[in-house]
C-alpha cells in the first residue's frame, strides 16, 4: 500500500494502492467493507494520500493527477471530486 489511515475510532482501516483503489478495512473482522475504484475519464493515477474525517464518515483522497476526491465510508460512494 502507498498509505494508511485509521478512523479516531480505530474500528475502520483504510489503505491505498498503485492498483488505483482504496480499500476500506473492519478492524474487526479484517475484511474489506468497500473496494473503491472511482476512476473518471481523464483522471488516472495512483492514490498517493489519503485521510479520514475525525467522525470517521468520509475519506479525502489525493492521486498523483492532483485531484482530491471524497468518499462515504459507509456506502463507498463518492461525494465529491476537486
Amino acid at each position: 500500500p502507498y498509505t494508511l489511515c485509521v478512523s479516531r475510532s480505530s474500528n475502520i482501516l483504510f489503505s491505498t494502492s498503485a492498483d488505483e483503489t482504496v480499500r476500506v478495512w473492519d478492524c474487526k473482522t479484517w475484511k474489506a467493507r468497500h473496494v473503491i475504484a472511482d476512476m473518471d475519464p481523464g483522471s488516472r493515477g495512483a492514490i498517493d494520500a489519503c485521510d479520514v474525517s475525525p467522525d470517521g464518515r468520509w475519506i479525502c483522497t489525493g492521486t498523483t493527477d492532483f485531484t482530491t476526491k471524497v468518499y462515504s465510508t459507509e456506502s463507498g460512494e463518492r461525494v465529491a471530486r476537486l
